[in-house]
């Protein structure tokens, strides 16, 4: 979470001018939601995570053997790895 955060915060920083006090009020809402997000979402994780992979599979094998090719280099592209996606994101693809 904190590249993300600190890219958040930047990128409002840059956008809207933060001030040094709004920018870490910023930092500390985001950080106070993002640990209520986790431990909300940390018992369905292996299910997301099951799911995504299922559709993967079926995607795969509507694809011929050059696609399927293809479409795994485009996953380990986007999410760096032969992931299903990237931490925090829940998507096929």
């Amino acid at each position: 979470m904190e590249g993300m955060t600190e890219r958040l915060l930047d990128r409002l920083d840059h956008e809207l001018a933060l001030t040094p006090q709004q920018r870490d009020q910023v930092h500390r809402i985001v950080e106070t939601h993002h640990r209520k997000i986790e431990a909300l979402t940390g018992g369905v994780r292996p299910q997301i995570r099951q799911e995504l992979e299922q559709a993967n599979r079926e995607i795969e094998a509507v694809l011929n053997p050059e696609q399927r090719v293809k479409y795994k280099a485009i996953r380990m592209k986007i999410h760096g790895g032969p992931h299903l996606h990237p931490p925090g994101g829940h998507r096929p693809f």
